[in-house]
């Protein structure tokens, strides 16, 4: 399982975890797609080795267009919770015989005598569609309800894997590297070493702990929140990352609202663990921070979120002003409307993207639209 976190910096190794994790839950080939409808760049594809690149393509040219018919991910993509969804649910089919009529089956029986599968949805943010399926022998039937039990403890940890790697994707995409440009990523990002020192922090970390409000850096290099009472939380999810990125715990992220001094809104924390080899050092296995301020409204965008959540036109507005740190009362001078009537706007744009707050809405932008600056630099 600690494997899965060498993954968003090194995705090279996709296939080399894919092969370790197939025969786990009894199959003969494991696969993850990720699309992304903002960041045309950045699109990932791994396929168990037994798969080749080559075979990856021809499969997408005859299957996965518009000739081909809908796309057996449809249903499974509106599903709301991770789990694993077999193939004949997916594909609203009766028996296996009708699974062996598909023109895309009778390929892959040809190729690779596969028929049976089971997909399971990752990231559950409508942002993203992102994919983990399993494949079967024909001769041995689908997955076992142990199989399946067996997988979805992996299911989490493909998930954050699979989310890291978009932002650390994209500015490999567009710098030709990730540690090197993580100052082009304006989300406070502290990489820790397995003590829990910092070992390297991108210019908006920097920023965040130069205003001392509500964390610093304590004279051994270690994170040291204002608030006394969350020194222990983040100590202790900090040490639930380094085990697990050591293999000696199941922690895929923690996360928290952390207090400032200031009473601006609360900085969002995220911990999850990180595993490297070489640009830090030989084997590196610790934990990665997030830090997003609210209160930073320069980076925010909400850029594409209309049609990821369905919001109307005016909802959409809302949605922006309310971002990018408009109160009620500006937002509703800018609209030329009572402050109730915005209101009722704010409360159908949190309900329609799943958040509870003005927080949690620049952080779900900040994730739909990445802060990392364009090739050409400056934002």
């Amino acid at each position: 399982m600690s494997r899965i976190y060498d993954l968003p910096l090194r995705p090279d190794k996709w296939p080399e975890v894919l092969d370790a994790f197939a025969p786990m839950v009894g199959a003969t080939l494991a696969g993850v797609v990720l699309h992304d409808p903002v960041y045309n760049e950045y699109r990932l594809r791994a396929m168990t080795s037994n798969f080749s690149p080559s075979l990856i393509d021809e499969y997408q040219a005859q299957f996965t267009n518009p000739t081909a018919g809908p796309s057996p991910f449809v249903k499974l993509s509106a599903s709301t919770e991770r789990g694993f969804m077999h193939d004949l649910e997916m594909l609203d089919l009766d028996s296996v015989a009708a699974l062996r009529s598909r023109p895309a089956m009778q390929w892959l029986r040809r190729n690779f005598n596969l028929l049976r599968g089971a997909s399971s949805r990752l990231n559950l943010e409508r942002a993203w569609t992102d994919i983990l399926m399993v494949m079967y022998a024909e001769e041995r039937g689908g997955i076992t309800e142990a199989e399946q039990r067996v997988g979805e403890l992996f299911l989490e940890h493909f998930a954050k894997a699979l989310e890291l790697s978009r932002a650390f994707g994209v500015l490999r995409s567009r710098f030709s590297g990730v540690l090197t440009a993580l100052d082009r990523f304006h989300v406070g990002v502290f990489i820790l070493a397995p003590s829990g020192a910092v070992v390297i922090r991108n210019a908006e970390a920097e920023r965040i702990v130069d205003a001392r409000d509500g964390i610093s850096i304590s004279r051994d290099g270690h994170l040291r929140p204002s608030d006394e009472s969350l020194r222990g939380e983040l100590k202790a999810a900090i040490e639930r990352a380094v085990h697990t990125s050591q293999a000696g715990d199941n922690c895929a992220e923690t996360v928290f609202d952390l207090p400032r001094r200031s009473g601006e809104a609360s900085y969002f924390v995220e911990v999850s663990p990180v595993r490297e080899d070489g640009e830090i050092e030989k084997q590196f296995r610790g934990a990665l921070v997030f830090i997003v301020d609210p209160a930073k409204t320069d980076v925010v965008s909400t850029r594409g979120m209309q049609s990821l959540y369905g919001l109307t036109d005016t909802e959409s507005e809302v949605c922006r002003l309310v971002a990018e740190g408009l109160g009620t009362e500006e937002v509703a001078e800018a609209r030329n409307v009572t402050r109730e009537t915005v209101r009722n706007y704010i409360k159908q744009v949190l309900r329609k993207t799943g958040v509870q707050n003005r927080a949690q809405l620049v952080r779900l932008a900040l994730k739909v639209n990445l802060p990392i600056d364009p090739e050409s630099g400056g934002l």
